[in-house]
């Protein structure tokens, strides 16, 4: 009972609770990164990762070139305490090497929007 309260004290203090991961620590520019959406609380959050930044080492979005990938804005919602993954368009080439993340947005159940960055993963040539 007191695990159940901690965790709701959490939503409310902190907002959702989720991560967004990639499925490798490194990459070669090319290559697509498969990215994992999870959500460790009790509430449903919105998302959708069609829509994501490739930030560089320094912080600035990437841009993609176009490559004809059509995203849907859809709202998707993921329920508390699952997990979902989407497929993000092939890193760039000519990118320098460094430590790169993916930066998406995601909706708590109070309609709030968070920026939420992956976890950092290493561009080598």
């Amino acid at each position: 009972m007191r695990a159940l309260g901690l965790a709701a004290l959490a939503i409310t203090a902190c907002g959702v609770d989720a991560r967004l991961t990639t499925e490798r620590e490194s990459y070669q520019s090319g290559e697509s990164v498969t990215l994992t959406l999870t959500n460790r609380s009790l509430a449903p959050v919105g998302y959708n990762l069609c829509f994501v930044e490739l930030l560089a080492p320094e912080g600035t979005a990437v841009a993609h070139p176009k490559d004809g990938t059509f995203c849907v804005a859809i709202l998707e919602i993921l329920e508390g305490g699952r997990w979902t993954t989407g497929t993000s368009r092939p890193l760039p080439a000519g990118l320098q090497e460094g430590r790169y993340r993916y930066r998406t947005q995601i909706e708590g159940p109070d309609g709030a929007r968070e920026t939420l960055e992956s976890t950092p993963f290493l561009l080598a040539p």
